[in-house]
């Protein structure tokens, strides 16, 4: 009967560190993703800080433009040599 008894717990003690051992695969296989998750967010903010410099070069660059541009009022309409022979005027 001892034996008996001796022998379940055996059994549940070897099933116990099997599951622990597939436990500590699984955890390291999720730190491995953690960390490629973790480089690919660190290049993608390197890549947005990159975008949103450009796009604060751009606006500046715009501004400056802006700033120079005569203001738009609407040109003067001349009509053409043909434009008046076909009107008559």
């Amino acid at each position: 009967m001892l034996l008996n008894e001796f022998l379940k717990e055996h059994c549940k003690v070897e099933e116990l560190k099997s599951a622990v051992s597939k436990q500590g695969a699984t955890i390291a296989q999720q730190d491995r993703k953690i960390h490629e998750q973790e480089a690919t967010i660190t290049a993608a903010g390197k890549g947005m800080n990159a975008v949103t410099a450009r796009l604060e070069e751009q606006a500046s660059q715009i501004q400056k433009v802006s700033g120079r541009a005569p203001s738009k009022q609407p040109a003067p309409k001349s009509s053409s040599i043909s434009e008046r022979a076909v009107s008559g005027r």
